[in-house]
């Protein structure tokens, strides 16, 4: 089952319907994916204790997909530091084991999940600075190709020269081909460079474009709604974001720098006022707020609009974080009223543009202490518990004598809504408060469409709970 909602540009999962009612099972699976209604805060249950994962070395990007296709979401990270890529493999529940750490080249940087070589089986892409482990040390920057070879497992890697110092990486299909390109960042040249997928499934000859000063992450998305597949890219010497526009043969066109509220290398992109456009959300570092660009109806970006959040921005996504039809923002940063502790809280869109109401601040520990003085390097979205809902991944390098980790929340809003009798579980009693109720509205229309239907009845298998 394909988990719906908003339109968003994050990797989700499919859930897993299986509670061990077949008939009732193939009666959702029918009916289709949930689309659960609801602006603001409304049904938002919060998050569970973060669960922290330690990593061989500090991370520096992180990214979600299914690795070993067995239906859940795994996560991949680069570590600059340890010149490697690891994986965490989710076992279904949210909870996660570490998988190969896998020594790339110098100074890894970003990546991105994709099935490169149209083979179904999903390959990685990663950004380098430096020379492949194992060859003498130089400072050209390389793509990193790794082949995935089924089960979790990934061929050596192959090498192409991206420019000069890359940082980020993003993929995506640049010219309608079917086949999924990539887009580089070079910091040190201040460009990018696009890599189209030849018919062979090898990445052709760069193609650069210049963008801005000290050039990091990258993001695509459909910005003049023309069909394709356009970028956007964060600077954080220039302190703006570029917008280049795709004329569909994956040429692209820079035609905005807009400033940016204060310096950043994050970004991400969402439909934050509910008009069909992809809009621009940052972190702002020491400012305390996430800063908002709303798509302009051409591809062009307005001015920064500052929303103040309580902590400060290192790390940002936007989703639908209550399993509303609106945008939710989730900022990651330090808490300074509590001795800077890495924390992250969800704001709540009103489909409008705006952020009325937030979440309290959650600290990003484990009941054994806070993470002191530690800004999340990056985060990532997905429903790794398969509940139907969106979940966080954040990476948390601290500087203290505590391992680098990745800090997992999950979301309890989905179990909660599903709870509709109140004890805890999620149960045959719950199944048959939903069946008396068929046809009408209440508690039981998950997805506020005005009647509990099979839609309703997918969202409540899915979250299936039947002991403590």
């Amino acid at each position: 089952m394909s988990a719906r909602g908003p339109e968003v540009y994050v990797s989700c999962s499919r859930s897993d319907v299986n509670c061990g009612i077949s008939g009732l099972l193939a009666f959702a699976l029918i009916a289709g994916a949930v689309e659960r209604a609801g602006a603001g805060d409304d049904g938002f249950a919060g998050f569970e204790a973060a669960v922290l994962y330690d990593l061989p070395s500090p991370g520096n990007s992180i990214r979600a997909g299914d690795l070993d296709a067995d239906g859940d979401v795994d996560l991949v990270l680069a570590h600059r530091s340890g010149n490697s890529l690891s994986v965490l493999f989710n076992n279904g529940d949210g909870t996660f084991e570490s998988g190969p750490n896998m020594l790339v080249a110098v100074a890894m940087e970003d990546t991105t999940i994709t099935d490169f070589d149209g083979d179904g089986i999903v390959d990685i892409i990663a950004v380098s600075q430096g020379s492949p482990i194992g060859e003498p040390f130089d400072n050209v920057g390389r793509v990193a190709i790794l082949r995935g070879l089924g089960g979790g497992n990934f061929d050596e890697p192959e090498f192409y020269f991206a420019g000069t110092q890359p940082v980020g990486v993003a993929s995506g299909d640049l010219n309608g081909d079917g086949r999924p390109d990539f887009v580089v960042t070079n910091q040190l040249s201040g460009d990018v460079a696009v890599f189209l997928n030849n018919d062979d499934n090898e990445p052709g000859k760069p193609v650069f474009h210049q963008v801005g000063s000290v050039p990091q992450r990258v993001a695509l998305a459909d910005m003049d709604l023309d069909g394709d597949l356009d970028a956007v890219v964060v600077n954080l010497f220039s302190d703006d974001l570029a917008v280049l526009l795709n004329d569909g043969s994956g040429a692209l066109q820079l035609i905005q720098q807009i400033e940016l509220a204060a310096i950043a290398s994050r970004l991400a992109i969402g439909d934050i006022n509910s008009d069909q456009l992809p809009d621009v959300a940052t972190p702002t570092g020491g400012l305390a707020a996430v800063s908002l660009h709303l798509n302009q109806g051409n591809g062009t970006l307005s001015e920064s609009e500052l929303h103040d959040v309580g902590i400060t921005t290192s790390a940002i996504g936007l989703t639908s974080i209550n399993g509303g039809k609106t945008i939710d923002a989730t900022p990651a940063g330090r808490n300074p009223a509590r001795m800077n502790v890495a924390s992250i809280r969800a704001l709540f869109g009103d489909g409008m543009g705006a952020f009325p109401t937030m979440s309290s601040v959650v600290a990003l520990d484990d009941g054994n202490g806070p993470l002191l003085d530690s800004p999340p390097r990056d985060q990532v979205q997905a429903d790794f518990d398969n509940d139907d809902d969106i979940d966080l991944a954040i990476v948390v390098n601290p500087a203290t004598i505590v391992a680098p980790q990745v800090a997992i929340l999950l979301n309890a809003t989905a179990a909660s809504q599903s709870d509709l009798t109140g004890d805890g579980l999620v149960n045959s009693a719950d199944l048959a408060e939903l069946l008396r109720a068929w046809g009408q509205p209440g508690a039981a229309d998950f997805d506020k469409s005005g009647a509990v239907d099979g839609r309703d009845l997918a969202h409540l298998l899915a979250n299936w709970r039947a002991s403590p």
